[in-house]
């Protein structure tokens, strides 16, 4: 019987944990197994658990779309690296709408939204797109040094902490090992199943909590998006009222069927409106876009793609306010 022992584990895992040295029968005699023990008792972590954040917000991250900074030739900004990519090729007329005297749109958005004042007051003191452009720079290139450095730190310390439970675990199957005298090998093998087995079970219950959490995390971000998109169908339904539903005077009513806009031609107009605006021609802007809106009531069209139009007209609407501050 112990000839087949030997035989069926002469290259295996506990051949190797049961070879000595001629001359000593000390614990130190099993310590260079540590490593092959310990990488054979190391579990991976399913992919799912990878996937949760647990992390703290990163400062370059996006913000949330209702907090985004709207410039005034239309573009949005969601991070500061967006913002410095937008300062890089900015127009005089842009900057001066957002930044001009003690006024500085830039600032206040990262001192409120950003939540970093030091960069905020920074960004306060210059007074060209060029200067703001490379502070910004500057911020990001030592902002992705420190997270960077951060990781590395966090990699390690994880190691470090799989190093010490792979040698608790070694310890704890030592006294099993010793009893040679005493035992089997059978029935070593047995014991060292067994515990293994034991850690495989709390391993699994441990990843089953971790998969329901991760879970409840994305249920509640998906109750938090129909919160917003709630909100958001409120704000239209509360700013915007289909022109079907306007009533007309006899001098207002539609023009008949042959000089009324079609499609095409609304949106050509909401084109040459926003080209007004991003050129900084405010005044222009304003009286293409009442001629738009003047247009988009003749237009006869169905009603879904005139609503679509409609919406359009109020984003249009949004950035020539912007531009008026």
């Amino acid at each position: 019987m112990a000839g087949k022992i030997k035989k069926r584990d002469g290259t295996g895992f506990l051949s190797k944990v049961f070879k000595k040295k001629k001359k000593s029968d000390t614990t130190d005699d099993f310590l260079p197994m540590e490593e092959e023990i310990a990488g054979d008792i190391k579990k991976t972590e399913p992919i799912v658990l990878k996937e949760i954040d647990t992390g703290k917000k990163s400062a370059l991250g996006d913000v949330e779309p209702e907090l985004r900074l709207w410039l005034s030739n239309g573009r949005i900004i969601k991070n500061l690296p967006e913002l410095a990519a937008a300062m890089k090729n900015m127009k005089k007329s842009v900057f001066r709408t957002h930044a001009k005297g003690s006024k500085n749109d830039f600032s206040s958005w990262i001192a409120d939204i950003i939540k970093n004042r030091e960069l905020a007051a920074k960004i306060k003191k210059l007074k060209t797109s060029g200067a703001m452009y490379a502070e910004l720079k500057k911020f990001e290139k030592a902002e992705r040094a420190k997270e960077k450095n951060e990781k590395e730190q966090k990699t390690r310390a994880k190691k470090e902490k799989e190093a010490m439970q792979a040698k608790k675990t070694i310890q704890q199957l030592m006294p099993v090992v010793k009893k040679t005298g005493a035992l089997t090998l059978k029935q070593q093998e047995d014991a060292l199943l067994e515990k293994e087995k034991q850690l495989n079970e709390e391993e699994r219950k441990l990843n089953e909590r971790k998969i329901e959490l991760s879970k409840k995390r994305i249920a509640l971000l998906k109750e938090r998006g129909e919160l917003e998109k709630e909100k958001f169908e409120k704000f239209l339904k509360k700013k915007t009222k289909t022109y079907e539903e306007l009533p007309f005077s006899e001098e207002e009513a539609p023009e008949p069927m042959a000089e009324q806009k079609n499609k095409s031609e609304i949106i050509g107009a909401i084109q040459k409106t926003r080209r007004l605006l991003e050129e900084g021609n405010t005044e222009a802007a304003k009286k293409s876009f009442e001629e738009l809106q003047t247009s988009l009531r003749a237009a006869y069209m169905p009603a879904e793609e005139k609503r679509k139009l409609q919406y359009e007209t109020l984003e249009l609407e949004a950035d020539i306010k912007l531009a008026s501050l």
